[in-house]
Parts: C-alpha cells; structure tokens; sequence
C-alpha cells in the first residue's frame, strides 16, 4: 500500500509529522510519500521522518509575498501531477483546502482521495466566497473528510464519508494537584508569540499590578516587539524557546494559560486549539476568544473562560473575578477532571480513522 501526503511547506508541519508517524507504526507495510513546497532559497534536509520519502518542489516564494506565491502555485500543481503519477498511490491525503484544490483533478480511478481540513477557508470575504466555492468543486473528487476540528463538521456536507481527528497531544492524561489561586495569579503564555495587538492589550491589563505574574515561554515574530512594550514592567518575564518535553511542567507552574486568539478571522471562529487539549490533559484551564466556537463549549462545559481579546477592560476584568473568587477556577479544574473521563487520546482516534479508510482489516492499540 502507498500512502501520499501533500503538504506545502517544508518543515511540514507538527500535526502531519504525528499523522506519518501513526501510519509508519499501526500500517508498517506501507510506502509512506510526502509531496511538498520548499519555498526558501536553501536545501532543507527531512530527515525527522527517515521512514518517508520526500519530494520537494523548490521554488522560492517568501510567505509574505501572497502574488509571487499565487503565480509558482501552478507550477507546485503541475509538480504535483508529476509526482502522483510516478508514485501511483493508493491513498492521497491533501493537507488543507489549497492541497485539495490543487490535488483532487489527478486522483485516478481506484485511487482514494482523503481531505485533511486543517483549516476552513478565510480572508474577505469575497476571497473567502470564491475559494469556498472551488473547494466544494473539490470536494466532488473527495472519498473522505478527516476534521481536524470538531466545529468544521457542521460546515461541510453530510454525504462525505468523514472523521473527527482533532490535534491531541501524544501525552495522556497527567492529573496533578494544583495549588489555589493565591494572591498572585500566574498567567503563562505559550507557545509562538505572534498577534501583537492582542498581546499588547494582555500586557496592558497586568502591568503594574503585582497580584499577576505574567510568563512569556516560547518565540516568533513578535517576540521582540512585546518585549519592547512590556519594558520597565516587573511582573512580566520571557523565557525564550522550549523543547515540547517540557509543556506539562509549563502549564503545571500556571494558574491559567492565555490561548485567545484574533475572533475576527472566520477560521478562528470554528478552530479548536492545541491548547484546548494540552490543558485539557493537564488540568490547567485556558483563557479562550469570545464569540468562537471554542470558549462557548468550554464555558457551557465549565472547562475553560473566554474574553474579548481586544479589550484590555474585558482581560482586567476577567483577571479581577479570579483574584476576588467570583470566577472560581477550583470548580473549572474540578469539571475539566470530570471531563478527562471521557475524553481519548490521538491513538485511540486514529485506530478509529483507520478502520474507515482501511477497512476489511484488524487495528489494535
């Protein structure tokens, strides 16, 4: 069996790492493919993944130039065509709705096309109509749907044979013993540091006031430029890059994690955050975006608290009701326990995944 993922980006991304890795360990019989973009003016090695065999199409096309990456598009799509049919692979798996349209229009007959909808459609809304409307061209092509968010199901339709495979840490559940809030409460950030108007409003909210600690763990663009504007405040600090073996211990030393993002992009508003699930298994609840998807669940369930990310009084506020323990985050740690009981893990979903797009064969744990 020949499995091919197309990806547009090299590294490819954490999510379709662990997505080839659960392949490589639960269908070791398979010839494992990545098609993908380098779009950088320099040989990047793959050898994270020595089981896959890589084929890069390299053209260089910086991200932040969208018309230089709009014109190489097509040559990435002839690439495509190329590749998929020397490899001739059984199941093609087209990594966000850009792979699928510029995939589905080479799937031969008995060739199984596998839409991973990682996320919907966004931008204006004009872009976002008309690329909504050569994804659901698309879609004509596609065998199966695999969700990467529980909130995308709704949006998609019903007749497409499909999954909810949402972005579960490799870690299980890790209960521990939190200490009460006490007069100092500890907010972590975590994570790439972008979003810069957001984070200017959270620094804004917690300088000067020492009943918070504000953490800064992890880097990105905007790194530099919220160091800059957290100057001279005592009660923020940054510690730079973390190894992913290290997350628990984070969210344990937190009394809450900040993961609101900007609500006013269309594919925010359906997302689930890898955080929803990190915090989750931890037991430390996260501070999501008001009027999304995601803080309504996770208040309705009483697993998480939601804020207006462009309010500075909406974030002050919020930090106030837990400071004076009108907001009580022992019962929403009390309720994410609850919820833990229920939930599973990337493994347990994906041995479900595979026996639908597998079938007629046994997968175990």
């Amino acid at each position: 069996m020949k499995i091919t993922l197309i990806d547009c980006s090299l590294p490819i991304n954490t999510r379709n790492e662990k997505l080839l890795r659960s392949f490589s360990k639960y269908v070791p019989e398979a010839e494992l493919h990545v098609i993908t973009w380098s779009r950088e003016n320099k040989k990047v090695v793959c050898d994270s993944l020595p089981e896959v065999e890589f084929h890069v199409y390299e053209k260089a096309s910086p991200l932040q130039n969208l018309k230089k990456k709009f014109v190489n598009m097509f040559g990435f799509k002839r690439f495509i065509g190329r590749q998929l049919k020397t490899i001739n692979p059984d199941i093609v798996i087209a990594s966000h709705w850009s792979n699928l349209i510029l995939t589905s229009g080479y799937i031969r007959h008995g060739q199984k096309l596998i839409y991973e909808n990682l996320d919907v459609p966004t931008e204006s809304f004009i872009i976002r109509k008309l690329t909504e409307f050569f994804e659901r061209i698309s879609l004509r092509r596609t065998d199966f749907i695999i969700y990467a968010s529980r909130f995308f199901e709704p949006l998609y339709p019903k007749r497409i044979p499909h999954f909810v495979l949402e972005n579960k840490p490799m870690f299980g559940v890790c209960p521990f013993e939190p200490t009460p809030v006490a007069d100092t409460l500890r907010v972590a950030y975590l994570g790439v540091v972008r979003y810069l108007p957001i984070l200017q409003n959270l620094v804004d909210a917690v300088r000067g006031d020492d009943r918070i600690e504000l953490v800064f763990h992890g880097n990105g663009a905007a790194l530099e430029a919220i160091e800059q504007y957290s100057s001279g405040c005592t009660n923020i600090t940054f510690t730079g890059r973390y190894s992913y073996q290290d997350i628990i211990g984070l969210y344990q030393k937190a009394d809450i994690v900040w993961a609101a993002y900007p609500n006013h992009d269309y594919n925010v508003v359906y997302a689930i955050s890898n955080k929803f699930h990190e915090s989750l298994f931890v037991g430390v609840p996260c501070i999501y975006s008001s009027r999304t998807k995601l803080a309504d669940f996770a208040v309705e369930h009483n697993i998480g608290l939601e804020v207006d990310p462009y309010s500075k009084q909406s974030i002050s506020d919020l930090f106030s009701r837990i400071l004076s323990g009108e907001t009580d985050i022992a019962a929403i740690r009390r309720s994410m326990t609850e919820f833990q009981k229920y939930e599973t893990t990337w493994d347990e979903d994906f041995i479900e995944l595979l026996k639908l797009i597998i079938p007629n064969r046994p997968f175990a744990l």
